[in-house]
């Protein structure tokens, strides 16, 4: 399937229409760039005739468009006036597609190189392919307010790219960001409450009018990678969902747009390619089965350059007292329990590293907007409210796991053994309905060796069979289940599940956002072809799969990590496999990394079941780091050889907690990982 990377990158096929710009625009090319925004919200449909089926109702769109409105006026300096919201029966197609030439195109003419925004909350469908350019025969599409009336039709990705071919004439500083089903190519999907997609559109109505045609992109084009970027709720086989958000006070948002929205505003200049990371690391908590995507000029500084701010900060709300900080940020802004943050003094505008740094904290408790973070260690100096807090790593330590076992508390031989093991491990929280939960143990059954979940029907007489499932599905994580086992080893498995999702995300968050090495870092996955068996066996590396969003593999295929230390220090390395199946492995690498090499591991055959897998780099300019901790949950040390140790420690030992730490110390240490799906 074509994605809107190609959808988007349009040159000069169309040379023709971005030539048709006015004598008056030309008057006008040296007008200061401005900041301009189209949002676009449709939550609820124009209802078709009877007999044909009503386009059911979103309830975050009008959520979403209000939370980014805010976010562009607050963080990055957007004009009120410069923010155009249409919604509802105003988001006609007709609508958008005049908003869109009125608002954007008309400015990006009067104001050459504007930063333009377009941004759609909304459902999304797909649609026969009409040119020959998608290679699996079909568009994906916008639903807008009237698209499923008689004679109108969806927008089409094709259609996207011949509205971004008028403003790439005139600026190459424009992000599409669309939280709709099948967006990772350019459109949210329908076949369940909170999904934002719609089945296939029928084929495409004749154009209604002038006013109505939108020329479409040409089907084969070059890449124009630095003219745009492209921010989407999940790949395009993929549903993006909605649902209520427990920081928000149980209001209805996109998950992506929600966790897009707190991302940006803990870091504001940070680079799309990381900001995204942070984003999929939040919305896999809560939807498993979506992954956003980012395509473009991924190394760009989100909406603007570096230099154009300061560091980001939150205040400090009441200076120390025994030891602690209450700081004026709290859930609503990302924060949680075990988040790792730094305290640098109020003169300092650059918040890396250890300079100007007064002190490291851990979260211990978060309020909606509050949260309170213990002083880790002896500050170099005493702190006042006038200095500057920043996120360091929103989890690796103390993250614990909300788990709901209530479910199962009928089959007491199971529950009470479970209830037991999930008490002594200190990465997990038994929670209960009413209380905010990520997971929830379930007893379902085996037919014909197919899992029949707890939420549907139960045949009279079936296998037991006990599992994991997250909050937003009855589908098991890891597609694992326990059946067969009498209930004590039935428990201790269902405890080892329950263990290794909690070690997993602590893993996948652990992160120096304050380490001199951001962006230094790399990592990639490299395809590999083998031939012939045994010690006959050649392998021949192919291409470097570049980490601008999900890689996509099978099971069967060949591939190496390719690791780069682009920074000024050698250093020590570990990689680390975060696997679909909930194992965490050390993989094989050499401890030391120059500066300025690139360094590749063994061919390795990815194998296993399907899902979403991460291999993280973490590196350290000191030796002696021992990664094997990280599979071995039990063990304890009685020294912690440096501060990167400590949080490894914290993160993965089950049953570890301390709080009084060595300094975090955020020069020395850094991480880099890459995302991958996993197809059967």
């Amino acid at each position: 399937m074509r994605t809107v990377l190609r959808t988007l990158t349009v040159i000069a096929a169309l040379s023709a229409i971005l030539a048709g710009a006015s004598a008056g625009d030309s008057a006008q090319a040296q007008s200061t760039p401005g900041k301009f925004a189209l949002l676009v919200a449709v939550g609820e449909y124009a209802s078709p005739p009877a007999g044909t089926a009503r386009v059911p109702t979103l309830n975050g769109p009008p959520n979403d468009v209000a939370l980014m409105r805010n976010l562009l006026r607050t963080q990055y300096g957007f004009a009120d006036a410069d923010i155009v919201t249409i919604a509802g029966p105003q988001a006609t197609r007709q609508g958008i597609i005049a908003a869109f030439r009125r608002h954007l195109v008309t400015n990006a003419q009067r104001r050459p190189g504007s930063q333009i925004v377009f941004y759609f909350s909304g459902h999304g469908s797909t649609i026969t392919d009409r040119n020959g350019d998608e290679g699996d025969g079909v568009d994906e599409t916008l639903v807008a307010y009237n698209s499923r009336l008689p004679g109108q039709r969806d927008i089409t990705d094709d259609e996207i790219g011949g509205l971004f071919s008028r403003l790439s004439a005139h600026t190459n500083n424009t992000v599409f960001i669309l939280d709709s089903c099948h967006s990772g190519t350019g459109v949210r999907d329908i076949d369940d409450p909170v999904s934002r997609e719609l089945p296939p559109a029928r084929p495409l109505a004749p154009a209604v009018g002038a006013a109505d045609d939108v020329p479409e992109a040409a089907s084969a084009f070059l890449p124009r990678r630095d003219s745009y970027i492209l921010l989407s709720g999940s790949m395009a086989s993929e549903r993006s969902r909605e649902g209520p958000i427990p920081a928000a006070n149980g209001a209805v948002y996109g998950f992506f747009t929600y966790y897009l929205a707190q991302t940006l505003s803990r870091s504001p200049g940070d680079s799309y390619e990381h900001a995204i990371r942070d984003v999929r690391t939040a919305v896999l908590r809560v939807s498993p089965a979506q992954h956003p995507q980012v395509e473009g000029a991924i190394e760009r500084v989100v909406f603007g350059r570096e230099g154009d701010r300061v560091d980001p900060f939150i205040r400090i709300r009441e200076a120390p007292a025994g030891g602690a900080l209450t700081l004026d940020a709290g859930a609503a802004y990302g924060l949680r329990e075990g988040s790792i943050v730094a305290v640098y003094a109020a003169n300092v505008t650059n918040l890396t590293g250890e300079a100007g740094k007064i002190a490291d904290a851990r979260i211990t408790s978060v309020s909606t907007m509050t949260a309170t973070a213990q002083i880790l260690g002896q500050p170099s100096r005493a702190i006042t409210t006038e200095d500057k807090v920043a996120i360091v790593s929103l989890g690796g330590v103390g993250d614990r796991l909300r788990v709901r076992i209530d479910d199962i508390a009928g089959s007491a031989d199971v529950f009470a053994p479970l209830s037991a093991a999930l008490r002594e491990n200190l990465l997990i929280e038994i929670t209960s309905v009413g209380s905010p939960w990520d997971a929830s143990v379930r007893r379902g059954c085996l037919v014909s060796g197919r899992l029949v979940t707890a939420r549907e029907t139960q045949p009279p007489a079936c296998t037991p069979a006990y599992y994991l499932a997250p909050a937003t599905s009855d589908q098991p994580l890891f597609n694992a289940w326990v059946t067969g086992l009498d209930a004590a080893a039935t428990a201790a498995r269902l405890a080892e599940f329950i263990s290794n999702k909690a070690r997993q995300e602590n893993l996948r968050a652990l992160d120096n956002a304050r380490s001199p090495m951001r962006r230094q870092l790399t990592i990639a996955v490299q395809r590999v072809t083998v031939t012939g068996t045994g010690p006959e066996a050649v392998a021949v590396d192919g291409a470097i799969l570049p980490n601008t969003g999900l890689t996509q593999l099978r099971v069967g295929d060949y591939v190496r990590l390719v690791v780069t230390n682009n920074t000024n220090e050698d250093l020590y390395v570990g990689l680390v496999q975060l696997g679909a199946g909930g194992s965490i492995s050390v993989l094989p690498f050499d401890e030391q990394l120059r500066r300025g090499l690139t360094a590749r591991t063994q061919v390795f055959r990815v194998g296993g079941r399907g899902g979403t897998e991460t291999y993280k780099l973490i590196a350290t300019t000191r030796p002696g780091v021992n990664f094997n901790v990280l599979e071995q949950p039990g063990v304890t040390r009685d020294v912690n050889a440096s501060p990167l140790q400590w949080l490894l420690d914290q993160s993965a030992n089950t049953n570890l907690r301390e709080l009084d730490a060595v300094g975090v110390d955020l020069s020395s240490w850094g991480t880099a990982q890459v995302d991958v799906v996993i197809v059967p």
